[in-house]
Order: structure tokens, then sequence, then C-alpha cells
């Protein structure tokens, strides 16, 4: 199976599952032996596959960051902080 690896910009193709940084073309053998070589590209440590890495790895990066949760739930907020006004008073 031939590795592809991106010579043109390989420190900006990351795979978002993995961070995987060479990608293969996806290559198939028929039932009467032939072996087809698709437009595909897969990464070589997991399974992804795409048509295009680079622009793969640019939606990844650009899509917006989501909000971190809050630490606790509201009603866990205010029981510590009664607890900790109880302690203060002791």
């Amino acid at each position: 199976m031939q590795r592809f690896v991106m010579p043109d910009r390989p420190d900006h193709i990351c795979c978002p599952t993995c961070n995987g940084t060479v990608f293969q073309r996806v290559v198939f053998t028929r039932a009467d032996g032939s072996r087809v070589t698709t437009a595909l590209f897969s990464c070589a440590n997991c399974t992804i596959v795409c048509l295009d890495p680079v622009a793969l790895t640019r939606a990844f990066e650009d899509r917006p960051k989501a909000r971190r949760p809050p630490s606790s739930s509201p009603a866990i907020q205010a029981w510590s902080k009664i607890n900790q006004r109880r302690r203060e008073r002791e």
C-alpha cells in the first residue's frame, strides 16, 4: 500500500481524530484482481477518510470552540457557599 505524505505542508495537516500527519490514498482490489486507486485519502493511524486532508484540517481548526460548562451545578455552588460561611463562623 502506497503512503502519501503531503509534501507541500506536512506541518499543517493533522487528523482531527488521532492527530496523525500521514495520509494515504485509498486503494481497493476488485473481484477480478485489478487494483483501483480512488480520489480518497485515509489517515494512516485511524479510519477517517476524506477527499482533501488539508481541507479536513482547516475545517476542524476553524470550527467554533465549544464552551466549557461550569465546573458544578448552581445548586452545588450554592451549597458550597453555605458550607464556606458555616466554616467561617466556627
